[in-house]
């Protein structure tokens, strides 16, 4: 099969012996029917090859080529885009201390508005401070009404008239003192209690902008300085527990306890089981279509209980009298596990712990089980923190006294001038200058 004529020379004394003029032609047609074609600049089109009778002149030459389908190049118009962010600007909200001595926390920031085009006009901006309480199991299970409930705590109402507001960032400052008896934020499987910001900005000609901000509500009681101490007797034994135990303890992590057993006489310490447990109870309340009559309380008490962690010992303890046992052990919550922290609120939600300790004794009499139960108080880690009135400077009038005057240590009626406390010394250009202030001062 003879070369495509781009392959061939172009020698005048190249001359070939068989006609193809018709292969070139199916070629040529071939090329011509391709989605692509190819082009040569106009220096290299009028090339031609004496030895071909093939006419270049209908088809392209295959230095360059060129996409016969083109895409056309869409230009993207980017539209300005209003926003709204909030930035809080005080510390973690954090009630110390119990429902009943907490001062509350102190929420602060600034809610910022972004216009994005030349101006917008605007019918109202408001923003709210709702708490939400969504029960798991509700009195009635298909009704949405018993299921969540929301209030507002408080508002702000920035915009309350139509204003027009030009482009870039406007900020409006919020502030809210909660107050310390309110439920912290809870997720559990009977309920849940949540804190959320939502702002609404209504304009003019655009659709409404929506923003919501969950915020974290923790309560943390300070600890004592010293542990707890329990003492427990189990007659008819001679057997008296002394147990040591941490104050608080927090939502994750592990705790030491020291126990030591007084009146082991021929009494020996063969296992010792602890168990941590979770008690929940929470009131749902019926909504009002369920309600018979107004000012009737109607509802469901719904309770649960859970195992945080557990172990049990074998071996571990000492002896070092023949009357007396000690054990130090460690317990808390497993990893996977999170404790709720302990409430007690006056519409029936309660959260309580507790630890179970388990001591099997083998004597001459025969074994028994010792049972203790102790009550700790599981709260979030203080972290360093302080109440909100504790950080604040003083008022006027609480600063107490200041520093006493110049005047009053020198005994002197008036301010002494500058020649006469140098007492004429070191007189010179400095010094008549610092003579001339004073007695022109």
């Amino acid at each position: 099969m003879p070369l495509p004529y781009f392959f061939r020379s172009s020698s005048p004394h190249y001359s070939p012996s068989i006609d193809t003029s018709g292969e070139t032609d199916t070629i040529a047609d071939t090329i011509a029917s391709s989605s692509t074609h190819l082009t040569v600049p106009s220096s290299r089109a009028s090339v031609s090859s004496s030895t071909s009778n093939f006419d270049h002149s209908s088809c392209p030459s295959p230095y360059r080529i060129d996409t016969l389908i083109s895409q056309p190049i869409l230009e993207r118009h980017y539209e300005n885009i209003t926003t709204l962010s909030i930035n809080i600007e005080s510390p973690p909200l954090v009630f110390y201390g119990g429902a009943s001595t907490s001062t509350g926390a102190l929420l602060s920031g600034q809610l910022k508005l972004d216009v994005g085009d030349d101006e917008m006009e605007i019918q109202g901006f408001a923003m709210r401070l709702a708490v939400d309480v969504n029960m798991k199991k509700p009195y009635n299970a298909t009704c949405p009404d018993c299921a969540t409930k929301s209030s507002d705590l408080t508002s702000w109402n920035f915009l309350p008239d139509t204003t027009i507001l030009g482009k870039g960032e406007h900020l409006f400052p919020f502030s809210f003192l909660l107050p310390g008896q309110y439920q912290v934020c809870t997720h559990s499987s009977l309920s849940s209690v949540t804190y959320t910001l939502r702002a609404l900005l209504t304009p003019t000609n655009t659709a409404p902008l929506h923003l919501s901000h969950p915020l974290s509500v923790r309560r943390a009681i300070r600890p004592p300085l010293y542990p707890r101490h329990y003492i427990r007797d189990f007659p008819p034994t001679s057997i008296s527990a002394h147990l040591a135990l941490p104050p608080l303890i927090h939502p994750t992590g592990s705790f030491n306890g020291a126990l030591k057993l007084s009146g082991m006489n021929n009494i020996v310490l063969k296992r010792v089981n602890w168990r941590l447990d979770e008690t929940q109870t929470v009131f749902a309340p019926s909504c009002r279509r369920h309600t018979p009559r107004a000012g009737y309380l109607k509802g469901v008490v719904r309770s649960s209980f859970c195992t945080l962690g557990s172990a049990e010992l074998t071996s571990g303890w000492a002896t070092p009298t023949s009357s007396t046992t000690t054990l130090d052990f460690t317990f808390g919550i497993a990893p996977n596990n999170t404790a709720l922290c302990d409430v007690k609120t006056e519409d029936g939600t309660e959260t309580a712990h507790a630890l179970v300790v388990e001591l099997l004794v083998e004597s001459k009499a025969g074994t028994r089980l010792l049972r203790m139960r102790f009550y700790p108080v599981v709260t979030e880690r203080e972290e360093g923190g302080v109440a909100w009135d504790e950080e604040a400077p003083p008022v006027y009038g609480e600063a107490g006294k200041p520093p006493p005057g110049y005047m009053y240590v020198a005994g002197r009626g008036e301010v002494p001038r500058y020649e006469e406390v140098v007492g004429g010394r070191g007189r010179g250009a400095g010094a008549g200058i610092m003579e001339g202030v004073a007695l022109h001062g």
